[in-house]
């Protein structure tokens, strides 16, 4: 949603927002991870959203976290990487509207599991909410800071909660164990630059996720916006179809919703990328084309092999040992796609209606 259309070059409505940037979260320090041989550690993440102090505004990110030391004690966001061709753990924010109360909500999270059972305990290591603006409705300057956690969650103790008195009684203990009160994460605020703020302000108004991204969330957004008067209606008033479109349109969604395929995504592209000149890499329309083909001839198969999944949801571990084995599969396409359909090797799905359709859903 919150596409703006201009309706004579069917081109979409870039909007700077009221706040925008860049975050980077460099360490959390003093962090405790309780180590018990009755208990197995399955991840550990950072979660983040736009919070308004009664419940979340925007989408919730997940990062994985992981120990610099052997204690423990100091952690780092992964991807962490210095270098262009790795995907950076950076993180753009946006935000335009009226309401200046909103801050960033951040906790990390751990999720563990006993050894005589298969369930999952989610466990919270602790909070800290960071204000949009000051205390003066301005926005918060560019530098790095250090924040302290707090514990439990600030929208926890509302009403409605299902869970079993044994559950939060074993929730509770176990979160008195690990949290630390000197816990502290550092935050770099900084500002997009000139390529940033072009592909973000094509972005919905309230969004948060991974810069490395955000190319292909643009490219996606420019590709709707050329279409859309082509659309077709459902019977759901609040949903609309846009019929017999490109795959790059139809498929995207799928692509960005799975860790592995939307990796594939970026690192095939950045390869393509260095091998066209310079001059033609500031040419928009002429990126847009590359990237449309490039889509076709080397996702677009991915999708459809019969013999392998890709899950929407992976932990960390899962992602590191899958994501080898699927990139190496990705660049045997980009190197040479006809070998790789007429392939004996691989077996692909029937043809669907999804191919070419892509469902819009409308909110308020």
């Amino acid at each position: 949603h919150s596409i703006n259309i201009h309706i004579f070059n069917i081109q979409i409505t870039r909007r700077q927002p009221r706040w925008q940037k860049i975050i980077t979260i460099q360490k959390i320090t003093q962090l405790s991870i309780l180590e018990e041989s009755n208990l197995s550690i399955l991840n550990c993440l950072v979660r983040l959203c736009l919070f308004d102090g009664i419940m979340p505004i925007s989408n919730i990110c997940y990062l994985p976290i992981t120990p610099t030391d052997r204690e423990k004690k100091t952690w780092i966001v992964t991807p962490h990487s210095e270098k262009s061709y790795e995907l950076s753990s950076d993180l753009f924010i946006r935000y335009n509207d009226q309401n200046m109360n909103i801050c960033i909500l951040m906790e990390i999270q751990i999720i563990i599991s006993k050894q005589n059972s298969n369930q999952p305990i989610e466990l919270s290591l602790g909070w800290v909410t960071i204000p949009l603006y000051d205390e003066n409705g301005q926005i918060i300057p560019n530098k790095t800071c250090d924040y302290q956690l707090q514990d439990s969650l600030p929208f926890e103790n509302g009403k409605g909660n299902k869970t079993s008195v044994k559950d939060v009684s074993l929730k509770s203990r176990m979160q008195n164990l690990l949290f630390n009160k000197t816990t502290q994460v550092t935050i770099r605020f900084s500002q997009p630059n000139k390529e940033q703020q072009d592909k973000l302000n094509s972005l919905p108004d309230i969004l948060i996720g991974l810069v490395g991204y955000a190319p292909f969330l643009s490219y996606h957004r420019d590709f709707l916006a050329n279409i859309f008067p082509g659309f077709g209606r459902t019977d759901d008033k609040d949903q609309l179809i846009l019929r017999y479109v490109q795959p790059e349109v139809a498929l995207f969604p799928i692509v960005a919703d799975c860790p592995l395929l939307i990796e594939c995504l970026r690192v095939s592209w950045q390869d393509r990328l260095k091998e066209i000149p310079g001059n033609s890499k500031k040419d928009s329309e002429y990126l847009k084309k590359l990237y449309s083909d490039h889509f076709r001839r080397v996702i677009y198969p991915l999708l459809w092999l019969q013999d392998i999944e890709f899950p929407c949801i992976m932990s960390s571990q899962q992602f590191e040992n899958e994501s080898a084995k699927v990139l190496n599969l990705t660049e045997q396409i980009r190197q040479n796609f006809m070998k790789f359909i007429t392939s004996n090797q691989y077996t692909f799905k029937l043809f669907t209606s999804k191919e070419f359709n892509c469902p819009i859903q409308f909110t308020n």
